[in-house]
């Protein structure tokens, strides 16, 4: 997997910068004028201006704003400048200037094809090339992104498993839901967006990953460690945004069929309608039958009927406007539990139901209203529906979210700056009960400056406050900093802290059948550290992290006292501490692309029952993978490509498993082979190759039920074992 980690930048040019200045900076020749001298760079290329363009002169660097636009105060006399960006062919100029006069020049920069294309990161909302960003940004590029769709075309659980310090934790072993973690935090602290919009509703969701094809996507961006200070209180572990695809007239259809009875068939549509409108469109329609791997009457893969609607209008103005808007819609039929004609112990049969009813809307824009300034608009509506089958239970429940944002950013010499408004409101609805409705509304004010002295070092300073209906107003602030050293090693810093606002949240498994509302929450408050160093070797890219996270009045479910399966959330008495590092590690020479990625992590957590620290549950300590990648894909050639993964996963507590406290580490490997005919792409898959199965240490099925009702274990390993997937990618 090809990862852009924002510290794994294309560092042959990193040092462009650098010898622009050193350029720039030498001896003007005599003519004696020491008057000021204005002078404006306007740089464009085939005819569209570059924002975020270095234009140094006489020591200076100024980066250019929406515009195109970088001016210059000198010193009157011969100057040479240099106009440089990642991507393009450096242009000198020598030019004159004359005391007291304004000069205007304008500059078109050749693109280079054979440099690194540039990696524009959008999740702080500044659009920045990912190696100028202070903030630690990973990116999944989009090569990696179209690997997940053949491994995985139906939902996006293979998405992000390969980066390093996130962990996609299966929950709800009777229906097949997944969180997000991000080193050792619980998923409740990751926030998943869609192009910047909460358009899965407020949070992780359980079931968002498993019911959201990847092929629409462009790429996925990961800020980890506190992030209210950028997206407020329902971020505190972190937050992903999936950016989606832009118009670039491409048609495709994408059928796959599973060993373990699993079928998805997928339209793309993409294409722009003239110079400035274009859409995209994706359908898809999948169905999962119920499979039982180790034949004990209990559905390991939960079945399912899903269908999925998501067209997006796309519209782009002069001088780097745009605007994009979407709709869209999901049906699912889900059911697992027990099998027709089976029971768990009590001698009743247990089935599990999850009907999902999902509509969205949203919209994000950026225009550029003044030389430099830029105004930025988001807003979404979501609105889930659940109709719950848990056992002889039923309940019904609505999740709606509101949100809208406007910003104003100004790009200036060294500083890039923005500052915004915020409100949102979630609430959830449930029948027959009502001691978990809950509607919050949050009103927030943030501004965000990104301050570039030299062109070495960049400083981003976040300060975010939000006020919360129930929880009161709160102030979170971050800070990174960005240091490259030379060309080929750079180091970026960040510090955070922030708060989330907790919500009477349902058991993915079990929902509120045995919720029991106990006494009011408190806001949660948490600190983050984190150290990057990334540089090249040769064909080698490097990249080590050390982090640190503390969370304090946690949340957490515990037992109801003398009753085992009830439950209510409660603030722990201590805090939830989490700290470790993560080693990736990059070989690229062509034809071959080989990873490497390891993650330590110690999470902690206070333990009421035990009276000291224990380990968070389902948290390894150790983890790591490996990526051997062979492509041959270009046009005129085979169009063969092969990939092998191998993955470790370590020991991990568990907390509700009557059959062990700890598990065994494992290791899972997958195969991939693809090959193109034309328009016509075939591949095969093969998934867990070594047949890992939880099921081959313990039962799954509980003697007696656990904590909220459940009848399944924890599930810690996978359930379905080996699969084979096999399909084809028609494009048109």
């Amino acid at each position: 997997m090809r990862l852009a980690a924002g510290m794994i930048p294309n560092l042959r040019t990193l040092g462009g910068a650098l010898v622009a200045m050193a350029l720039a900076g030498g001896p003007a020749a005599a003519s004696g004028q020491q008057a000021p001298a204005s002078l404006s760079v306007v740089v464009a290329s085939q005819g569209q201006p570059l924002a975020g363009v270095q234009v140094s002169s006489d020591g200076k660097v100024v980066i250019a704003d929406a515009r195109g636009t970088a001016t210059l105060r000198l010193s009157a006399g011969n100057r040479r400048v240099v106009v440089w960006d990642l991507g393009y062919a450096a242009d000198t100029l020598s030019l004159h200037l004359r005391a007291g006069e304004d000069t205007t020049v304008h500059v078109a920069l050749r693109p280079v094809a054979q440099q690194l294309a540039p990696i524009v990161v959008r999740a702080t909302r500044i659009e920045t090339r990912i190696e100028r960003e202070p903030e630690r940004v990973e990116v999944m590029a989009p090569e990696d992104v179209h690997e997940k769709t053949l491994t995985s075309p139906g939902d996006m659980t293979n998405l992000l498993v390969e980066m390093g310090g996130i962990r996609v934790q299966a929950l709800a072993a009777g229906l097949g839901g997944a969180s997000i973690r991000m080193q050792g935090l619980r998923g409740a602290y990751t926030l998943l967006l869609v192009d910047g919009l909460p358009l899965h509703g407020e949070g992780a969701p359980a079931f968002s990953l498993v019911q959201a094809p990847p092929l629409d996507l462009a790429q996925v961006e990961v800020i980890k460690g506190a992030a209210t200070a950028l997206y407020g209180p329902s971020a505190l572990g972190g937050v992903v945004d999936l950016i989606s695809k832009t118009p670039d007239d491409a048609r495709q259809v994408v059928l796959n069929q599973t060993s373990q009875d699993g079928t998805d068939g997928l339209l793309w549509l993409s294409r722009p309608l003239s110079k400035r409108w274009g859409y995209t469109a994706l359908a898809g329609v999948h169905r999962q039958g119920e499979e039982d791997a180790d034949r004990d009457g209990w559905a390991d893969i939960a079945g399912h009927t899903r269908v999925e609607a998501r067209p997006r209008l796309f519209w782009r103005g002069r001088g780097g406007s745009s605007l994009r808007l979407t709709v869209g819609g999901t049906w699912e039929q889900r059911q697992g539990g027990t099998l027709p004609g089976h029971t768990v112990a009590s001698g009743n049969p247990f089935p599990e139901k999850l009907d999902t009813r999902h509509l969205d809307a949203g919209s994000t824009g950026r225009f550029v209203i003044g030389r430099g300034w830029v105004l930025g608009v988001r807003g979404s509506a979501t609105g889930t529906w659940h109709d719950r089958t848990f056992g002889a239970w039923l309940e019904h429940d609505r999740l709606r979210t509101l949100f809208g944002e406007a910003t104003v950013g100004l790009t200036r010499s060294r500083h890039a700056f923005v500052a915004g408004v915020a409100a949102e409101h979630d609430g959830l609805r449930t029948r027959p009960l009502s001691a978990p409705d809950y509607g919050f509304t949050t009103l927030s004010m943030f501004a965000s400056d990104t301050y570039t002295p030299v062109a070495p070092v960049s400083v981003a300073l976040s300060a975010r406050m939000d006020h919360h209906d129930r929880y009161g107003t709160f102030v979170s602030p971050r800070a990174s900093l960005l240091l490259r050293l030379g060309d080929a090693w750079s180091v970026r810093a960040s510090a955070a802290r922030g708060v989330q606002a907790p919500r009477p949240t349902a058991d993915p498994a079990a929902g509120f059948a045995n919720y029991v509302a106990g006494m009011p929450l408190r806001m949660e408050h948490g600190t983050s550290t984190s150290l990057d160093v990334d540089g090249t070797l040769g064909p080698f890219q490097l990249n080590a992290t050390l982090f640190r996270a503390f969370v304090d009045h946690p949340v957490l479910p515990r037992p109801i006292a003398g009753d085992s399966t009830h439950y209510s959330l409660v603030n722990a008495s201590g805090p939830m501490r989490s700290a470790g590092a993560e080693l990736f590690a990059v070989y690229a020479r062509d034809p071959f692309l080989v990873t490497a990625t390891y993650s330590h992590t110690a999470a902690t957590e206070y333990s009421p029952e035990v009276g000291t620290r224990i380990d968070v549950p389902l948290t390894p300590r150790n983890a790591g993978g490996a990526d051997v990648a062979w492509g041959d894909d270009e046009p005129g050639e085979s169009g063969l490509r092969a990939a092998l993964e191998v993955f470790y996963t370590g020991r991990q507590r568990l907390e509700e498993d009557p059959y062990r406290t700890f598990t065994p580490g494992f290791t899972t490997v997958e195969i991939l082979v693809s090959k193109r005919f034309g328009g016509l792409t075939v591949y095969v898959n093969g998934d867990d190759l070594t047949n890992v199965r939880q099921t081959h240490w313990d039962p799954l099925l509980r003697t007696t039920p656990g904590l909220g009702g459940v009848w399944a274990t924890e599930q810690w390993a996978p359930l379905r074992g080996r699969t084979v997937n096999f399909g084809a990618r028609v494009s048109f």
